[in-house]
């Protein structure tokens, strides 16, 4: 809401001066309008195009503030996740997590979390969080550790946690992190995280 306010400011601004650039001054009073001087409508329309500039740059600015659309993962094949499915995958190769396309095409790993019912059954579901493949340190594709669910990197040796927090170095920060949400459709997907990383406070 801000930033529209500053844009409304901005255009009456604008309109104000494409007036004035016209011939006529803005400030009505005592015998009406008055017709302005050559140089100052100089002055006035070489001052609206940073004001134009200006207009649009909040706009802008105020429509990129709100949240992108989710994107739906798609796995190795090219195929849309649906969390039956990827639960069904997961479970068979001991709930390491995999990589999937998510925002920005880019890879991401994605598991699976469990909770207990009353009877102390367990039911699965996929990830609320997916991590990006990228290591920290110089963008190289990390790999899952056999028979484990943290990560490491192959090209200088960085390790991470299952969470993408960092164990070893070199890398200087934890794996990247995006929200995944499940779609009414079951197809499992992406939005950007926004806010405090939650891995701080642990």
């Amino acid at each position: 809401m801000v930033g529209i306010a500053k844009a409304l400011v901005l255009w009456g601004s604008l309109v104000h001066l494409f007036a004035t650039a016209a011939g006529l001054s803005a400030c009505p009073g005592e015998g009406g309008c008055k017709p302005t001087t050559a140089a100052t409508r100089r002055r006035l329309l070489a001052t609206t195009p940073l004001l134009v500039g200006a207009t649009a740059t909040t706009s802008v600015a105020a429509a990129s503030a709100k949240e992108a659309p989710p994107v739906v993962a798609t796995d190795r094949n090219g195929v849309e996740v649906t969390e039956a499915r990827w639960v069904k995958q997961r479970l068979a190769e001991g709930t390491r997590p995999d990589l999937v396309l998510g925002l920005d095409g880019e890879p991401y790993y994605l598991g699976v979390e469990s909770s207990a019912g009353e009877d102390g059954e367990l039911t699965y579901r996929v990830g609320s969080v997916a991590l990006k493949a990228e290591c920290t340190h110089l963008g190289c594709l990390v790999d899952v550790v056999p028979g484990q669910t943290s990560f490491s990197c192959p090209c200088h040796g960085s390790q991470y946690a299952a969470d993408g927090t960092v164990t070893r170095g070199p890398a200087p920060r934890a794996l990247g992190l995006a929200k995944v949400v499940v779609l009414d459709d079951g197809k499992v997907a992406f939005t950007k995280w926004i806010g405090e990383d939650p891995r701080k406070a642990a």
